[in-house]
């Protein structure tokens, strides 16, 4: 009987990852496989990292497949991956690569390569080569083929060849023979990429092994190898990047010479000396040779290694250098050698040693023997290769003076070798020298040197060139030259001339860009569609690439000079030929910067808040369902829904975010994908708030859609749509990066389908054309053939609109790619462009020039417009030249100019050009001649309809041309007179053309003729011309003694007559003479009856004139035509007016009235966090450019581009805007209404923003301050103001960030000349203090007054100093400090910063008394006189006198001002502060001791818990205290002086003062606290949030920083106790702490109480106490919720940082342990507080709830099974809180519930259900056992605190009882000390209370508390009858006492401090 499958599909991923059953873990893998691919979360990937290794090494095979496809997916997407190849790279080499399935292996090869992808190979290689150590030949086997393929696509560039090579021998030693023929293969591969210097490491092997692998690398192809697949990094680097740097060198073999790797990369270095004999330096310097030459023999061994090692060598070097100069000639050979092979293997590292060797080898190299020559030769090339060249040229130079020229010749010889072999052209300087050296040995006596001198000046020319070499070589004659020239040719150098782009023309400065591209104006002849349609006019400033067009039939728009002119006649002359186009493919501009920004209405939240406003409630439900026919039937009903609503109603934005959010993007059903792009056609189509933010949301997922056949109609037609809605060229901007990046070949061919059908649709207008090329190139070099051909057939539409010169950016393709481009080029040359059937709604339709008349527009998009003017005035000196070959280079300069600017120039020539190039036109030479008439012509067409003005003046030297007697000038003359008149039109030329033809040159009058009458029939509109300046002329031809002159003007007499008319022919005959009107007349009759009737053009135009009707003029501009076709003029018609000319004058930016973008755009503050930690200090003297440009970078990112635009003008304008500009940034600040009504934004988010940017905009107004306009320094005031005043609102305070990039600027302003502005400062500086601390603010005012220059400037810092003074008092600064700066200034030339000194000292007199002067002692007499004189005019105040009279009894009176806590008995302990009550009714002192409260916190427990002595030693002590001088009177005094009427302003300084970073100022503030909570604590109420925060933060600071050197620390951390306790035992006051600020108090103290650091320190142990109580005081006294919300999130969080393998010691184990036993504390009170109202049940229950929410109890299983310390011992305390809720609420306990939604479906429900269950059950047991009957319902209803809180604490669920066996929990005497509830204690403990003392506390008056209270672990004691008793308040008070005394009192802490 078969059983059925069991269903896996309920288990969780995690559950069946760790299933028995292979198929379980098979579909978890392919359920990963799946979440991998998808997920866009890094949470899933990191979730199932720990699970890798068990996948890949899966004993199962199928398992083991389907887990490393799995694997496969994490690393191709997962955000770390490389972090796991350590462990999951081995588990792959030792499991998978010997595994039984190819599938297995396969994907394990493909995951490695993946690893090395995503990095880099070289760590994967390292963790693949141990595979070649196991023991199953298989697994070598794989390794190595997996070796080889990582070199094979990642190239031995990426992957290091040297730990490869080591292991070669003993692979071709391996006994199977498989993995010797892998071992051959990865040889083989690894030659093609290395070469020859790998073949040291191969030394090893056998020979016939070597002979094999020698005839395989002769077999391998001479081509250098490039990698096949590139690593993450190189993958996301531009395409264009790349064409640069292979445009950088010259050829790409090239670029791998230089990169190959050698033998010195491969080898390991070798230490020479190791093995030398124990006598060897003996030997070197023995008298026989040839103990000489065994010594040197053996050095020469050892150094013939690759790579020596690098050490010291000197004694070594000494050596050999003395044997250079050795008796015995062969011992100098064999010396050289050594010297030769040491260097060689030391390379750079040998350069130290070269002043030692050089200067003895280059004295011999006057030896004459060859073979000892060339060894020195060789030997001091290899020590020069060592240095730099400029490191040689002392050496040379002193060689060059050298008396033997063997020597001179010798060293020349091999400079010129080191010359040939380096591979790095020398700097200026050291060619320069050389060259020089060179040149003097020229005329050397001897025949050598003057070789080796030619040699090295040819060896030099090859190398820079023979242009840079002409200054060094001019004057030296013909034979020298030549000799130098053969060397050149000779020579081969490998050193690449890297040649320098030309640099950029100045650019002019442009107003400031922003965020929308600009707007500007359209060609008039064209529609304009969309302002986004139009290339940056950047690229016209720009220089372009050289480009040249490639030779072809010049089509009617673009022709250049050596295009062939159609045949008119015969005898029609043939042009000149020009140079062959280069193969190279011509270069894009640079472009455009991706798709436009866009600007969001809404935010995906506010889109799914707002959902239902615009889909019905219904629908979207059904939209979320997993169905999917219930998805197609909500999509169906939308759809009928928006065709009936109103679509003005309807907000697209919101209706797409809610769909990307469910169905989705990804939607799996392709009927509902179809019908949500139906409904996105519906909104496009009709509603009119459909925008460009509508389309970016979805066109990237429909064009991903393209290529799925099921979803590419619906897709393509809602593109369509939306290309009509906004345009064509926004789709495809927003589609070139998804096309880019998408990984399926038949997306991106059937998107470029989708691309020709669209761009037949709507033409190319408003295209940016460069882009869609650069799509086509990436498309044209994908592998896929369908992508290829659609490539190639969208290419074919551009050809239609633009012109074959689209085929100059392709030409750098395959031949075959090139030949199949050319065949759909001529497919499509007779084809016209179409008709554009489509266009977006705002475009204007109807142009009459095919495409939308994109043609022009296009090529200014391709073919940018160059200024050369600046380049042509270079080459003025060498055209105008008298030697021919001078202008020569000259004119080919000219030419390579107007090449390099692609034939399109700007209309500007310069002012000297046009004269030279005019008198070239007239060169005796006739090459030159034609040259120049050529470039005549060129520069017409590259400058098109502007030429007009430079038309007559080369019209009439390039006629004179047809004068000549050789035809190809005549002929260049032609071509360049069509050129004039394509360009400028016939009109100009007339009136030159009629004194060429009255002139008797037959060959002129001939060939103008014959052009006239082709020109004038295609010529548009010449019967407006004035062609009276021809006729006469004509009459004269007419009669010309040449036949050919007569015929060509009876040619062209009807052409004249057809414009002129017969008439005005006929009448200038008049002007002859009788005989010759006798002669022309006949003439004249016989062309009338050839004329055509219609005098403004044929009926039958050519087919060259038709062509100029059907595309514009491509080579004019962009302005209008001279004589618009009618097309074009019905256009200019329907023009919308207020296009503003291009010469328009310039008009200063105006805000827009109508922009709905506020002039903030960002909220985040985390970004100015950001920007903080990136600052660099904001201080100049005045702003710089650079600061300004990165300032305005900040505000494109978080400004609106407007406001950017205006605030950054550099118009004459600029005051102007910026003033607009900073008028939108106030009123928006300062106006509600204006945030509300024009912007439509709630002012409260206005002002979220302007906080959030706070920072840029108070730098912006400290560059303002620098501007001398006053209305720009009242407007940034105003600014300031307002801005000041809303982060007071908001409550924020000013950043040390914010204020040093601020302050300083603006208090410098204090010395503006103006009273009024001086006024308005010191108002803000007023304000900045209630954001900022005071005693900062007065630094400010101390370094400003200190450096500043500006006397005003100086007294009022001053003066605002003493009323800080005056405001803030004393403790606004340190005395000892600032009192010496302040007198500084007594001194001071400037009276008013004298008296303002004196006012600042006498202010700080007025509050301190005579203490000031022991601060002002190093006055001078005259200084200290004068501040005399001004105290004794100045009365203390009566407090200070007041205080000085008790000073001294109060410091003899108090030994421990603070460090002794004030009596604890005195505190309320009741839960009732003492606010509103009468001082003088004290507590009584308590005098019984009950028994002390356990605590579970063992570290607070161990010290309170045991007994404290009697009673009668703390009354006594109490007694002392107060016997000690009544303080009340003086401390109330002292308050009321410095609270000065208001005590909220006092709270608010000791919070500033607090977190002060001196702890003296701290430790001050804490003193007054004290007091203030002890004689006012209501005053605090209002700010003891903030106090909180404070203390918090300062106890944070104050225990992390505390140094028992540092004595103040220690106090200060007293002193933050003490407060604490104070605050928390008054239960208003601890009532009133928020949350939040409960919430880090509670975390801070507990990271506190684990502070290793602290508990080290000698004081450690005694602080870690005083921090105990504070944190039972905040347990105790705060609110109970709070406590417990603020726990509980604690404990989820600290819990979750949790990992297996942590020590149960680790601090975050200890950490989470502790906030577990704050939790049990607060446990046992629940109950208690329930009954007295203290707790709110429901809000714990929601707490609860969320805990698990947040957590899910599945998840604590989970991390008990993983070992993870503690387990689930957080979800078994959490389980305890709902016991005690049970215990204490009984059956109403589900009443309970009302603030969580829907309660039964609640993680807390299942629990609380079982508890109560189980409680029932215990109880009906227990009445059995007992003998009572069972009670009915009503009774338990009515008994339920008896049964549920006493009774049912008798036993626990499980899983609470097994708390302490599962976990080894130990319990500390504050857990093990409680009574067991077993047996018959229950009813004893059930009926016992004891007696309540009036000095109990309330939380120990409650009867449960006194009984066995249930426990959050129950554990049986073994003491049941006894547990530790909770201190009295006095107890407390002097056990806290102790510690402090214990730590130090404050008197030892002074003498330590000042000692």
């Amino acid at each position: 009987m078969d059983t059925p499958q069991e269903d896996f599909s309920s288990l969780s991923i995690a559950d069946r990852l760790q299933h028995k059953a292979w198929n379980a873990r098979v579909s978890a893998y392919e359920d990963l496989k799946k979440l991998f691919q998808s997920t866009m979360e890094d949470s899933d990937f990191n979730t199932y990292e720990s699970n890798l290794f068990k996948m890949v090494t899966d004993a199962n095979a199928a398992a083991q497949e389907a887990g490393v496809a799995a694997l496969i997916q994490y690393v191709s997407n997962a955000p770390n991956a490389s972090s796991t190849r350590e462990s999951i790279i081995p588990g792959l080499v030792n499991k998978c690569f010997g595994a039984t399935k190819a599938g297995t292996k396969q994907n394990s090869v493909d995951a490695i390569l993946l690893y090395a992808e995503i990095d880099q190979p070289d760590p994967v290689v390292e963790l693949v080569i141990p595979g070649i150590n196991a023991k199953q030949p298989k697994i070598v086997t794989q390794t190595v083929f997996v070796i080889k393929e990582l070199v094979r696509l990642f190239g031995a560039k990426k992957v290091s060849a040297k730990p490869i090579v080591k292991i070669l021998p003993k692979l071709f030693g391996h006994t199977d023979k498989n993995v010797r023929a892998e071992a051959f293969a990865l040889t083989v591969e690894l030659y093609r990429w290395i070469g020859q210097p790998m073949m040291s490491g191969l030394s090893a092997l056998k020979p016939i092994q070597l002979k094999e692998l020698e005839e395989a690398f002769t077999k391998l192809p001479p081509t250098k190898p490039t990698p096949e697949r590139l690593i993450r990094s190189e993958q996301a680097v531009p395409e264009e990047a790349v064409e640069d740097e292979a445009d950088a060198g010259d050829n790409q073999e090239e670029g791998m010479e230089v990169e190959e790797i050698d033998a010195f990369d491969l080898a390991d270095p070798v230490d020479i000396t190791e093995k030398l004999p124990g006598n060897f330096y003996e030997l070197l310097a023995s008298k026989k040779w040839q103990e000489r030459k065994e010594a040197m023999d053996a050095v020469l061994e050892k150094a013939k290694s690759p790579k020596i090692l690098d050490k010291d060598y000197s004694e070594l070097i000494n050596g050999l250098a003395k044997r250079i100069n050795d008796s015995n000639i062969l011992m100098v050979g064999v010396a050289a050698s050594c010297i030769e092979a040491i260097a060689t293997g030391l390379r750079t590292d040998f350069a130290k040693y070269k002043p030692i060797v050089a200067p003895p080898i280059v004295e011999k190299l006057k030896e004459r023997k060859p073979a000892i020559l060339e060894q020195l030769s060789s030997a001091l090339n290899a020590v020069f290769a060592s240095v730099p060249l400029s490191e040689i040229v002392e050496d040379l130079t002193a060689a060059s003076k050298h008396k033997n020229p063997q020597v001179r010749a010798e060293c020349f010889k091999l400079l010129s070798r080191r010359l040939k072999e380096v591979k790095e052209i020398p700097g200026k300087a050291e060619l320069k020298a050389f060259a020089e050296m060179f040149k003097k040995l020229l005329d050397d006596a001897d025949a050598n040197a003057r070789e080796a001198a030619a040699e090295g000046l040819g060896t030099m020319m090859k190398l820079i060139g023979e242009k840079p070499m002409l200054p060094f070589t001019d004057g030296l004659d013909d034979i020298k030259m030549g000799k130098i020239k053969e060397a050149c040719e000779k020579a081969v150098v490998k050193a690449k001339v890297v040649v320098k782009k030309p640099p950029p023309p100045p650019v002019k400065k442009a107003a400031a860009p922003t965020r929308k591209a600009p707007t500007k104006a359209a060609p008039k002849a064209t529609p304009k569609a969309e302002p986004m349609n139009i290339d940056d006019d950047s690229f016209s400033t720009t220089p372009t690439e050289s480009v040249a067009l490639p030779k072809r039939k010049p089509p009617p728009r673009l022709s250049g000079p050596g295009a062939k002119k159609p045949a008119l006649s015969s005898s029609k002359p043939k042009t000149a030929s020009t140079a062959a186009p280069p193969k190279k493919s011509a270069k894009l501009p640079p472009p455009s910067s991706g798709p436009e920004e866009i600007k969001y209405r809404f935010s995906q939240e506010d889109a799914e808040a707002r959902a239902t406003e615009f889909i019905p409630e219904n629908l979207l439900t059904e939209l979320q369902q997993s169905q999917w026919k219930a998805r197609l039937g909500a999509m169906e009903s939308l759809c009928t829904h928006f065709e009936s609503e109103d679509p003005a109603s309807i907000e697209p934005e919101i209706v797409i975010r809610s769909f990307s959010k469910k169905p989705g993007w990804k939607e799996m059903n392709f009927q509902v994908m179809s019908k949500m792009f139906y409904v996105i056609q519906i909104l496009a189509t009709q509603c009119p708030k459909f925008t460009k933010a509508c389309g970016a949301l979805c066109i990237p997922a429909m064009v991903e859609k393209l290529g799925d056949i099921k979803l590419k109609k619906p897709a393509n037609e809602c593109l369509v749509a939306i290309s009509e809605k906004i345009s064509l060229q926004f789709v495809l901007s927003q589609a070139y990066p998804v096309l880019k990046k998408a990984k399926s070949p038949k997306v991106l061919a059937d998107s470029l389908l989708w691309i020709h059908a669209a761009l037949m649709d709507f033409g190319i207008y408003g295209l940016q054309v460069r882009d869609l090329i650069d799509l086509l190139k990436f498309g044209l070099s994908n592998t896929n053939a369908s992508v290829r051909t659609s490539s190639v057939t969208v290419l074919g539409a551009l050809r239609q609109y633009i012109g074959p010169e689209v085929k100059a950016f392709v030409e750098d393709v395959s031949p075959a790619l090139l030949a199949t481009i050319e065949s759909e080029f001529e497919r499509v040359a007779n084809l016209d462009p179409p008709q554009p059937s489509k266009a977006p709604t705002e475009a204007v339709v109807g142009t009459s020039s095919g495409g939308g008349g994109g043609g022009a527009d296009s090529l200014d998009s391709l073919f940018p417009r160059v200024d050369i003017s600046g380049q042509l005035n270079k080459t003025i000196s060498a055209c105008g030249d008298a030697n021919w070959k001078i202008r020569k280079e000259g004119l080919d300069k000219v030419l390579s100019i107007i090449s390099e600017a692609n034939n399109r120039i700007k209309p500007s020539l310069g002012t000297e050009f046009p004269g030279v190039l005019k008198q070239r036109l007239n060169d005796s030479n006739k090459n030159l001649q034609i040259s120049a008439v050529e470039i005549a012509g060129l520069l017409a067409l590259a400058m098109g309809d502007p030429f007009d003005k430079y038309v007559k003046t080369f019209t009439g030297p390039v006629i004179q041309t047809l004068s000549d007697n050789k035809a190809n000038v005549r002929a260049a003359g032609i071509t360049t007179l069509e050129n004039f008149r394509k360009t400028c039109k016939l009109e100009g030329m007339l009136s030159s053309c009629g004194t060429a033809l009255a002139a008797e040159s037959p060959s002129l009058r001939k060939e103008l003729l014959t052009w006239l009458s082709a020109s004038i029939k295609e010529e548009q509109g010449a019967s407006k011309y004035d062609f009276s300046s021809l006729i006469t002329p004509l009459f004269s031809c007419l009669q010309d003694r040449n036949a050919d002159v007569r015929k060509a003007a009876q040619a062209c007499l009807p052409e004249i007559i057809s414009v002129v008319g017969y008439d005005a022919v006929a009448s200038k005959t008049s002007e002859l003479k009788a005989a010759q009107r006798q002669t022309v007349m006949p003439l004249i009759e016989a062309a009338r009856g050839s004329a055509p009737a219609s005098v403004p053009a044929s009926s039958a135009p050519s087919k060259r004139a038709s062509a100029v009707e059907k595309r514009p003029d491509t080579a004019s501009s962009n302005d209008e035509r001279k004589t618009p076709t009618p097309s074009r003029m019905k256009l200019l018609g329907k023009k919308k007016s207020g296009l503003a000319s291009p010469r328009a004058t310039p008009q200063p930016i105006q805000p827009a009235a109508d922009e709905s973008s506020p002039p903030v755009l960002t909220s985040d503050p985390r970004s100015k966090q950001v920007r903080a930690k990136k600052e660099i200090r904001w201080a100049f003297e005045t702003p710089r450019p650079d600061v300004i440009e990165a300032l305005k970078a900040l505000f494109d990112a978080n400004m609106s581009p407007e406001v950017t635009a205006l605030l950054f003008s550099n118009s004459q304008y600029a005051e102007r805007d910026r003033l607009n500009g900073m008028t939108v940034l106030n009123e928006c600040i300062s106006s509600p209404d204006v945030s509300e009504t024009k912007y439509n934004l709630d002012y409260s988010d206005m002002k979220k923003r302007y906080v959030a940017n706070a920072d840029l905009i108070l730098k912006y107004l400290t560059i303002r301050f620098f501007d001398t306009n006053t209305s720009m320094l009242i407007k940034s005031l105003d600014i300031t103001q307002n801005l000041i005043a809303v982060l007071d609102e908001e409550e924020y305070h000013l950043s040390e960030y914010e204020a040093v990039s601020f302050l300083p600027f603006l208090i410098n302003k204090l010395g503006d000349p103006k009273e009024i502005m001086r006024t308005r400062i010191r108002t803000i500086l007023k304000a900045v203090c209630r954001i900022y601390p005071a005693s900062k603010v007065f630094n400010y005012l101390l370094d400003s007054a200190a450096n500043s220059k500006n006397a005003k400037a100086r007294a009022e810092c001053l003066e605002e100093v003493g009323s800080l003074i005056q405001r803030n008092g004393i403790s606004v600064m340190l005395p000892n400090k600032a009192l010496p700066l302040i007198a500084t200034h007594i001194g001071d030339r400037d009276a008013g910063v004298r008296n303002a000194a004196l006012n600042g000292i006498a202010q700080a007199y007025i509050l301190m008394g005579d203490p000031v002067m022991k601060y002002v002692t190093r006055l001078g007499e005259k200084e200290k006189g004068m501040l005399e004189e001004r105290l004794k005019r100045t009365k203390p105040s009566a407090s200070v006198i007041a205080a000085l009279e008790k000073e001294k009894a109060r410091q003899e009176a108090e030994e421990m001002e603070v460090d002794e806590l004030p009596s604890l008995a005195n505190l309320n302990r009741n839960g009732r502060s003492q606010i509103g009550k009468p001082r003088g009714l004290a507590r009584p002192t308590p005098q019984v001791q009950v028994a002390p409260e356990p605590e579970p916190m063992e570290d607070i427990q161990e010290e309170y818990v045991a007994r404290v002595p009697e009673p009668q030693v703390y009354r006594n002590q109490h007694e002392a205290r107060q016997m000690r001088p009544p303080q009340s009177g003086f401390q109330q005094h002292q308050q009321q002086a410095q609270l000065m009427n208001n005590q909220e302003d006092l709270v608010a300084y000791i919070i500033a003062q607090i977190t002060s970073g001196d702890p003296q100022p701290s430790i001050e503030a804490l003193k007054q606290l004290d007091k203030l909570l002890t004689q006012n604590p209501e005053v605090i109420l209002h700010d003891i949030t903030a106090l909180i925060n404070a203390i918090t933060l300062q106890v944070k600071l104050a225990y992390t920083f505390v140094d028992p050197r540092q004595p103040a620390g220690t106090r200060l951390c007293k002193h933050l106790v003490n407060a604490l306790v104070l605050i928390f035992s008054n239960r208003d006051l601890a009532y009133s702490v928020s949350q939040d600020s409960l919430h880090h108090l509670l975390q801070e103290l507990a990271a506190r109480l684990l502070d290793q650091k602290m508990l080290s320190l000698e004081s450690g142990p005694q602080l870690s106490k005083a921090l105990n109580v504070a944190m039972v005081k905040v347990l105790e006294n705060s609110n109970r919720n709070v406590t417990f919300s603020a726990l509980l999130s604690i404990l989820g969080t600290c819990s979750a940082g949790l990992r297996p393998g942590d020590s149960p010691s680790a601090k975050d184990t200890k950490y989470t342990e502790l906030i577990m036993k704050c939790l049990w504390k607060l446990a046992k009170t629940i109950q208690d507080n329930l009954r007295t109202n203290i707790l709110n049940a429901d809000e714990l229950l929601y707490e609860i709830n969320e805990f698990f929410i947040k957590t899910p109890p599945t998840e604590w299983k989970r991390r008990a099974s993983d070992n993870i310390p503690l387990g689930e011992m957080p979800l078994r305390t959490v389980k305890t809180l709902l016991l005690e809720l049970v215990n204490g609420l009984g059956d109403s306990t589900f009443q309970h519930l009302t603030l969580i939604e829907d309660p039964q479906r609640s993680s807390v429900y299942p629990y609380l259900h079982h508890m109560l269950e189980a409680c029932r059950k215990k109880e009906m047991m227990q009445q059995q056992k007992l003998g009572s009957p069972i009670p009915q319902p009503e009774e338990v209803q009515n008994n339920q605190y008896l049964y549920h809180s006493r009774n049912s604490s008798l036993s626990r669920p499980g899983s609470v009882a097994s708390m302490k066996s599962n976990n080894n929990m130990m319990r500390t005497p504050s857990m093990g000390s409680y009574p067991s509830n077993d047996g018959a204690n229950n009813d004893h403990n059930a009926q016992y209370h004891p007696p309540i003392t009036s000095g109990q506390s309330p939380r120990l008056q409650s009867p449960l508390l006194n009984n066995s209270q249930v426990q959050p672990m129950q554990i049986d004691s073994s003491h049941p009858d006894t547990g530790p008793k909770v201190m009295s308040d006095l107890d407390l008070n002097n056990t806290l006492t102790k510690i402090f005394v214990k730590i130090g009192t404050r008197d030892k802490t002074k003498q330590v401090f000042i000692g």
